[in-house]
């Protein structure tokens, strides 16, 4: 197939006559950060000390204020703003007062500057280097009043060696002056907003909004066009009457051209939405116009090219045959620079939205989606996910803006429709913004994303990504089949923009509780009802609830216990402690509540057979409730060698009260054997039990259970879903279930959620969490915050969701094996598709090869997922009576 060409003078020259005199423009939208964006691309300034407040217009970071002589934005040097000629400066200000006598506002230069405005309590002067530094023009009073938004405008015009200055107030010419006999020379030095730090005296006391600089003269009426900003007006360029004629031309090319032809006409359109944007800034709209004249100049040479023969073409420009290029570069690449140029876009790729000045596309939940990726993001306009009844599964709405930020997003969704009157409801569907903390991490201070934002809308800045958190939730009652959803974002400031979701729901459901066990303390109903809603238990469940200032009776405490279960059992609670409430001054340590944790001995007979009586009548209690194999007793957290001959004396008052209530015992365990006899359910770091797996492969083989806890290690290459650090992957901590089932270990331990300190706060996506330490790395103990938004309440975090994810995939393991076990007795002719499913009931070595080597592809996950779906559909299918060559089967097999 041809490739067309490039023409460098694509790149070089415009022949539309858009002025590209716009040089500078700075503050012309919604700012944040350290940093004043340079609309033109090349001279952002650097804030030092100046605070982002309101605009004239009522954008909450569009303007800087400025309260001493250390405030000032500095603007490099880019030889772009070095006018030795004509000029003309816009800057809108206002000023707190008219004191100090002298402030500066604006200056190119530093010890020579080249041009400058001050204002002053009698007047404004515009001063300039021509070429000693001196007054231009003066006002000859001061329009200013305090406390209101003026716009400044000056000129400077040259003829022969005569200068000429102008200064308009809000569009309206005040002063004009002239010097004679003067050439220009311009000190290579930096632009200032904003006042010097070398003459407090001069310093600038109010806000500062757009600032712009001219390479020309703007005559009186482009000046009020200016203030008025009708920038369409001003730049003179009929941009809708250009636009129908290059998206006629780009029709008109060959049809072999194909999606080729369709890139160039993304381009065009392209730039017509963001030309129609309701107050797009001046940079955009010269950019605007540059780029069609770009655009005409390639089609201009393209047509011409078409005419001449391919022998032409070899000898001049290289190339031969039917592939024509230019420079090195196809129509591939100029669709890419083009979409770069013409549209203020910051990627390339294959772009297919007819309207945008912002993009979306999805990722997975397994990543973790930095605000600046270095990898082009394809625009994806549509996204397909599965999940059974009674299961979560999410994915993330990237929205990308293609140049500047959008204010005041808003994202719905629509309910899930499916095939013959199938819905399911829109309230199953959770939309959170993902929010970001600056964090120490192995390559410094980087931003990560981690907290849910529960808030309904959002703003993106410019050149930052941002995901969107699409969790969807399939109830109980909900039938199988496919479902679509489509979801409508809408900026305040950008044309609304709709992507499609694709929901298939697999004809069966996850069981109310988990098949792995878990113990995630929490300490608060809010929170543990949040960690249940994640498939995980929380450990504690009364502990808080029971006054511990004295000894009491099981009894005593029976109501609460009673009301917790009452709770947490309808919720899907797999796992919990069973607790009591420490008393007099014997349980000094609270690591372990209700357990035994630096309980270095009894003290008496007596006080045996309190704890004797109190785990009896608590086991007869479950026992009665039919869930005394989801209780267990924390007897110790990590203990010493030492502390062996305490924990087995504790393990025996246990047994004797109950031998049924499994006695739970944290550690490394490089004491082991002194343990074994009194402990029942081991929980070992995941590297100790790697180091020592011969020990707990016998512990299983006794009857015992096995488990696996993190803290705040192992680290790589050990997989580890703690770490907010974007080293760690999300896919860690949906893959950790998977690795555990590997093991036939039957769950795992971690030792606090919500491990806090001091205020959690947002300004946007932006999240502030201080602590009162740096114990421990970002993400240790942490899995919840404090809702910013809602006092008393909690969110969540992506690292909470990935975990989730993990154990619902474990899950699907679990309901296969069960259906396995039905089958063989049931049907045990089906001997292909036990074989298959049993083969499924395996973590292949592509996906987990050990607790140190798994896979980073989210789609390996994905797929072994859906073959252990289907397979529960088809032994589903033959309990019923079914066929097992069916065409599921054969499609299952292929």
């Amino acid at each position: 197939m041809m490739k067309t060409l490039f023409y460098l003078a694509f790149l070089l020259t415009a022949s539309i006559s858009a002025p590209a005199a716009l040089v500078g423009e700075w503050m012309a939208g919604e700012g944040a950060g350290s940093r004043a964006r340079d609309g033109c691309g090349k001279s952002d300034g650097v804030i030092s000390g100046a605070k982002w407040v309101a605009d004239r217009k009522g954008n909450p970071a569009g303007a800087l204020r400025f309260s001493d002589a250390k405030d000032q934005v500095v603007c490099g040097k880019d030889v772009s703003l070095n006018l030795t000629g004509d000029l003309t400066v816009e800057i809108w200000i206002k000023p707190d007062s008219l004191e100090p006598e002298f402030q500066q506002i604006l200056r190119k230069g530093d010890t020579k500057a080249a041009y400058a405005i001050f204002i002053t309590r009698q007047n404004i002067s515009f001063r300039s280097h021509a070429p000693k530094w001196g007054m231009l023009a003066q006002t000859k009073n001061n329009p200013l009043r305090p406390g209101e938004w003026v716009q400044i405008v000056v000129a400077r015009e040259y003829s022969g060696q005569t200068a000429t200055g102008k200064i308009y107030i809000n569009g309206e010419l005040q002063a004009t002056g002239t010097r004679e006999g003067v050439t220009v020379s311009v000190p290579d030095d930096k632009f200032f907003i904003g006042s010097l730090a070398s003459e407090p005296k001069v310093c600038f006391k109010g806000c500062v909004g757009t600032v712009r600089v001219f390479n020309h003269v703007l005559g009186a009426e482009k000046v009020k066009l200016l203030h008025g900003e009708k920038y369409r007006e001003l730049l003179g360029v009929p941009v809708d009457a250009i636009l129908d004629g290059l998206e006629k031309r780009i029709g008109a090319l060959p049809e072999k051209y194909g999606d080729k032809k369709e890139g160039l006409l993304d381009v065009a359109r392209m730039m017509r939405m963001k030309a129609g944007l309701k107050s797009p800034s001046l940079a955009a709209m010269t950019g605007i116009c540059a780029g069609m004249g770009r655009l005409e100049n390639f089609l201009d040479f393209f047509e011409r090219a078409q005419t001449k023969p391919a022998e032409e073409w070899r000898e001049t420009w290289g190339g031969g045959g039917e592939e024509i290029m230019v420079g090195g570069k196809t129509l591939d690449l100029f669709a890419q620079e083009a979409r770069r140029e013409a549209g203020g876009m910051l990627m390339a790729g294959q772009f297919n939205l007819r309207e945008c000045v912002y993009g979306l596309s999805f990722a997975t939940p397994m990543e973790k989606v930095l605000r600046h990726e270095s990898e082009v993001i394809k625009p994806v306009l549509e996204h397909s996910l599965s999940l059974c009844r009674r299961e979560h599964e999410g994915v993330q709405l990237l929205v990308i803006p293609y140049g500047d930020g959008l204010r005041d997003v808003k994202i719905e969704a629509t309910d899930l429709i499916g095939k013959k009157g199938r819905k399911i409801k829109k309230e199953h569907l959770k939309i959170t913004p993902v929010g970001y903390l600056e964090i120490n991490a192995q390559g410094g201070r980087v931003w990560a994303p981690d907290p849910l934002l529960e808030t309904d809308r959002f703003d993106v800045r410019g050149g930052e990504i941002q995901p969107v958190w699409i969790d969807v939730y399939a109830p109980p009652e909900a039938d199988a089949g496919d479902y679509e959803t489509t979801l409508k974002i809408t900026p305040v400031d950008a044309p609304a923009l709709e992507a499609r979701l694709k929901v298939h729901v697999w004809d069966f459901a996850l069981p109310l509780k988990p098949a792995l066990k878990s113990d995630v303390k929490a300490d608060s109903d809010l929170i543990r009802e949040m960690v249940i809603n994640h498939r995980l238990s929380p450990g504690t469940l009364v502990f808080d609830k029971v006054d511990s200032g004295k000894r009491k009776e099981f009894e005593e405490i029976r109501p609460v216990v009673d009301q917790a279960l009452k709770k947490y059992r309808p919720m899907g609670l797999g796992n919990f402690r069973i607790e009591m409430p420490f008393y007099g001054n014997l349980h000094k340590h609270s690591s372990s509540p209700g357990g035994f944790a630096d309980v270095k001995k009894f003290y008496s007979e007596s006080e045996k057979e309190y704890f004797r009586r109190f785990y009896r009548q608590f086991g007869e209690y479950l026992e009665e409730q039919g869930c005394l194999e989801d209780a267990c007793v924390y007897v110790w957290d990590e203990p010493r060698e030492a502390q062996s001959k305490c924990i087995r004396e504790i393990c025996e008052v246990v047994k004797e009260a109950n031998p049924r209530i499994r006695r739970l015992v944290v550690g490394s365990f490089y004491h082991t054997e002194a343990l074994v006899g009194s402990v029942n359910l081991w929980v070992p770091l995941i590297d100790v039990f790697d180091q020592k797996r011969e020990f707990f492969r016998q512990r299983l083989a006794a009857g015992e259970e096995v488990w696996c806890y993190l803290a705040g290690s192992p680290f790589h290459p050990y997989a580890n879903f703690t770490y907010i650090d974007p080293e760690y992957s999300l896919l860690e901590g949906r893959l950790f279930p998977w690795m555990i089932w590997k093991e036939q270990l039957k769950g795992l331990l971690y030792w606090y959620v919500q491990n806090w300190r001091g205020e959690f706060s947002r300004r946007g996506s932006d999240c502030s969490w201080s602590r009162s330490d740096n114990k421990y790395p970002a993400g240790v103990g942490l899995f919840v915050y404090p809702n910013p938004d809602r006092k008393g309440n909690f969110i969540g975090s992506i690292r909470l969701e990935a975990l989730r994810d993990g154990f619902e995939d474990v899950d699907y393991l679990a309901v296969l094996r069960d259906l396995v076990v039905e089958l063989k007795n049931k049907r045990p002719d089906c001997r292909k598709t036990i074989s298959r499913a049993e083969e499924l009931l395996t973590v292949p070595e592509d996906v987990v090869a050990s607790l140190t080597r798994y896979t980073g592809d989210p789609q390996k996950v994905y797929q072994r997922r859906a073959a252990v779906a289907e397979q529960i559909e088809i032994v589903n299918g033959l309990l019923k009576g079914g066929k097992e060559y069916s065409a599921n089967f054969i499609k299952n097999e292929i």
